[in-house]
């Protein structure tokens, strides 16, 4: 079994569907990894089949293994220790007793082993010229597909439980947003970037042995060895462009509004608590205990949100690193569970930058990007959503505009003292200075935003418009206006009353979002005129490799 990196020859594949399928075992023989990667380019891929790692079973389900036992225990326990008790007192006298107490765990533990072995042989996945597929269960089998040509992203993650053996899942994102995500969970760690490669590389359609032969490719860019068995460590042809350290991740997660307004709340709380202790006549009997039990409960519970608030961030944003590489940026990061994200550039539909109140005086900055097959999950996946999307926990303004060099390739402005003078106001700039190239909200609009209004406007360039916002937080969002799928003129009652209106840049689904609000109604629909128009112009592709070129041409002389 080894690493069970390992390819299977399946005579009937065509058994399978989409969704469930049930099929008889085929015969299978094994084929070693050397094999299934340096195969002939005519070899009918179609019919290989690889397995994932044999704890893969029980890595999925130990969560839940734990639960039970833990449910079975404390609920049980007040019975286990009387039948402990009566079987030392029986036992010499009924011996089939204790063989049965043995014989239940045994039987159950033989039951879930066979469980888990049946459940590997059910899962496997394989990569053909055209897709990548991944089926897996025993009665109820499923089986998906995602085309190459929608796949979006290729990840590395790595859980916690898996790094303890060594191992990390294989994320495949297509552009279907909510639930188009295959991950195949789970494979060895010396073979989990040779099968990410493998992927991309039949995107750009190589065979994985013409990835390997890559030892000059672009210039600027330094050939690597593909089969690098540490995902995490800097490969050859990756550059570093910024990793963020751990006491500015946590400075900024502590200065955070959320933090502080729980913080805020549990010092009322404490207060609310010693008033009522010094006020109300508390006596065992007396009412006044009862009335206070849910504010003591309050008092543990709030804490528990901020530590789990804060240790979210922290874990998430970790040890984070951007890299170029030449499928794009490369973002790294977690503390428990690693996590390898690669963001084409060309994938970018828009990115917007944030700035809390009371990281404004360490000019500290936020970037999320909206990206193409990552679009936003459920509600109980949003935390989850943003944190694919965070392109920059926490970094300076210098680190910002680089970020914005990556994931936009031009501003539609000239390099120089137009271009600076455009990204100080868009970034730092109010209504109150002097604005050379923003519009400002209608005047007639100003009772509505009695303090966003002071900051609140747009810029258009030849290629993205600009909208900054937020008083207490700011932001400040870039969009290509080709990524415009579609462009909203809206207006509510009172907004027509005032002779204003808001225009959305319909985008794909995402964290950074664009809508430009109360706008004069004139000027609201030149605005979504422009726009439309300006979204039918597509500008020339550039490839990943020329992106990553031309970034090391524009870093590397500054020493970053």
């Amino acid at each position: 079994m080894g690493d069970q990196y390992q390819a299977l020859t399946n005579e009937n594949s065509s058994g399978y569907s989409e969704d469930n399928t049930a099929t008889a075992d085929n015969r299978q023989h094994s084929l070693t990894v050397a094999d299934a990667v340096s195969a002939p380019a005519g070899r009918a891929e179609e019919s290989t089949w690889r397995r994932v790692h044999w704890l893969t079973p029980l890595l999925q389900v130990w969560q839940a293994l734990v639960i039970i036992v833990v449910v079975v225990l404390t609920q049980s326990l007040n019975n286990v220790i009387m039948l402990i008790k009566n079987l030392r007192e029986n036992v010499p006298g009924h011996p089939g007793i204790l063989l049965l107490v043995i014989a239940v765990p045994l039987a159950m533990l033989a039951l879930l082993i066979i469980y888990l072995y049946f459940a590997w042989r059910a899962t496997s996945w394989k990569i053909t010229a055209t897709d990548v597929q991944y089926r897996r269960g025993i009665f109820f089998k499923k089986h998906r597909k995602i085309p190459l040509d929608r796949v979006q992203s290729v990840d590395v993650y790595r859980p916690l439980a898996a790094r303890i053996f060594g191992l990390g899942a294989l994320r495949v994102e297509s552009a279907g947003g909510q639930g188009s995500r295959v991950e195949i969970q789970f494979l060895a760690n010396k073979y989990l970037d040779r099968a990410r490669r493998e992927v991309v590389a039949r995107i750009a359609g190589r065979s994985l042995t013409d990835e390997t032969s890559h030892q000059t490719g672009a210039e600027g860019l330094v050939g690597t060895d593909l089969f690098a068995e540490d995902d995490y460590h800097l490969a050859a042809d990756e550059y570093e462009v910024y990793r963020v350290s751990p006491g500015r991740l946590i400075a900024s997660v502590l200065l955070t509004s959320e933090v502080v307004w729980l913080l805020i709340m549990s010092l009322i709380v404490v207060i609310c608590v010693v008033v009522l202790f010094f006020m109300a006549d508390l006596t065992v009997e007396g009412i006044a205990v009862g009335s206070i039990i849910p504010t003591i409960i309050s008092i543990g519970i709030i804490p528990l949100m901020i530590l789990s608030y804060a240790w979210s961030r922290f874990n998430s944003g970790f040890n984070f690193s951007a890299n170029i590489t030449h499928d794009g940026i490369r973002v790294t990061s977690g503390l428990l569970a690693l996590k390898s994200q690669t963001l084409p550039p060309g994938r970018i539909h828009a990115i917007r930058f944030l700035q809390p109140l009371l990281w404004r005086p360490f000019g500290w900055w936020q970037a999320e990007v909206t990206l193409a097959g990552h679009g936003v999950e459920t509600s109980g996946n949003q935390k989850k959503q943003a944190a694919d999307n965070l392109l920059l926990p926490v970094g300076t303004l210098e680190q910002a505009k680089i970020i914005l060099e990556m994931a936009i390739r031009d501003l539609g402005i000239n390099e120089g003292a137009e271009r600076e003078k455009l990204l100080q106001e868009a970034f730092d700039g109010t209504n109150s200075d002097s604005v050379a190239s923003f519009t400002t909200i209608a005047k007639k609009a100003q009772i509505m935003d009695p303090f966003a209004r002071f900051r609140r406007a747009f810029a258009v360039t030849d290629t993205v418009l600009i909208y900054r916002d937020g008083w207490i937080r700011r932001k400040v969002t870039f969009a290509p206006h080709e990524r415009a799928q579609s462009v909203t003129t809206s207006a509510g009652p009172v907004q027509r009353h005032l002779g204003v209106a808001g225009v959305r840049l319909d985008l794909v689904p995402g964290t950074a979002t664009m809508k430009v609000k109360h706008l004069d109604a004139q000027v609201a629909a030149q605005l979504a005129k422009d726009e439309l128009a300006a979204s039918k112009v597509r500008s020339r592709v550039e490839p990943n490799a020329q992106w990553a070129e031309r970034m090391l041409q524009t870093l590397r002389p500054i020493g970053q």
